[in-house]
């Protein structure tokens, strides 16, 4: 494989200095001739020269990239973010760099040190699954020791973060839950991601508080605790069943197509004999069998406020102490609810 081709090369070829190629490429050569400049220019353009960006950043102080590390790519919540992210980068000259935890703490943290060694100019975070409180509180730690501009996306298992964007999830789920009862159901069976974090703790919290409005028991043998997993959603779902319910309210989308695997084993029909409500709103939730009622999060209000907050603490000459915002989420509903007859 050939090397790649250097300032130093260009000097060779042209017969001209380092400093003289250098001022052309920056654009600072007014005092050079023009037959100079085009002399190089043409010789940058036949040996395919680029820039060592590293170089440039380290000159600079910035790097014009932004990371982005996330728990689970496969999650169309998660890669839709990711995408929202890149668009709004975009707009500020930035390039995204997505790094993939696997929801694994140690790799999360290897991510965050490796972005650091390429001098990105800041990060957003969205924490790994299971991550307990001093492996939270090392992630955070890692980037304000480092002076690293941050935003933490949707999840903060423990309070920790300065600067975040989160959805009200105890609304959304409150929205899910009361919307089933107002079809008549009672019996309404759960499905929550892992209580470790602090989004699925919110839609659990929002789905009892529905039930103790609206004069409901709250049955906690109707509830299941998942991961988020189409895996989980089937299971959870399964022992549902078995209890007789009539609704379930699954806390992600993943979790509810599971649950509708399962009812679809058990022949049973959605929405005839049971009704379901997901959330996030992933693109296919839509194109279901049986479209699927769910909660929708703002996406893409999302990304535009996290790469606001990033972009503020880049270019803001003020410390910013804190910048929390909370996002509404909406209800969604589709052909797999249904009024008890």
């Amino acid at each position: 494989m050939k090397s790649r081709v250097t300032i130093k090369d260009i000097a060779q070829k042209t017969g001209f200095s380092v400093t003289t190629i250098s001022l052309v490429l920056n654009d600072k050569a007014n005092h050079i001739p023009r037959e100079t400049k085009l002399i190089i220019v043409k010789a940058v353009k036949e040996m395919g020269y680029r820039p060592n960006k590293m170089a440039v950043g380290l000159v600079k102080k910035q790097s014009n990239i932004i990371g982005f590390v996330l728990p689970d790519i496969r999650n169309q919540f998660f890669s839709y973010t990711a995408k929202v992210l890149e668009d709004e980068c975009h707009k500020y000259d930035w390039n995204l760099l997505i790094c993939n935890s696997d929801n694994n703490h140690k790799q999360e943290l290897k991510h965050l040190k490796m972005l650091c060694d390429y001098m990105v100019d800041g990060i957003f975070l969205s924490m790994a699954a299971n991550s307990t409180e001093k492996e939270v509180e090392e992630s955070i730690n890692f980037l304000e020791d480092n002076k690293i501009p941050y935003c933490l996306i949707d999840r903060d298992m423990f309070d920790i973060g300065k600067y975040k964007i989160s959805v009200d999830h105890l609304q959304g789920a409150y929205l899910a839950t009361e919307h089933l009862i107002k079809l008549g159901h009672k019996k309404i069976g759960c499905i929550t991601g892992p209580l470790i974090l602090d989004d699925a703790r919110q839609r659990l919290a929002g789905y009892k508080q529905a039930l103790k409005d609206n004069g409901i028991k709250i049955d906690e043998n109707l509830i299941f605790e998942g991961d988020y997993s189409f895996e989980k959603g089937k299971i959870g779902c399964d022992n549902l069943l078995a209890k007789n319910i009539t609704a379930v309210f699954a806390a992600n989308d993943f979790s509810a197509m599971g649950a509708l695997a399962s009812i679809k084993e058990h022949n049973l029909i959605v929405p005839r004999d049971i009704s379901i409500v997901g959330y996030d709103d992933i693109a296919f939730a839509s194109l279901l069998e049986v479209p699927l009622t769910t909660v929708r999060q703002p996406i893409d209000a999302i990304g535009q406020k996290a790469t606001e907050v990033i972009n503020q603490l880049v270019n803001s000459e003020e410390n910013i102490d804190s910048k929390i915002i909370i996002l509404e989420p909406k209800l969604i509903v589709r052909s797999s609810t249904k009024a008890i007859s």
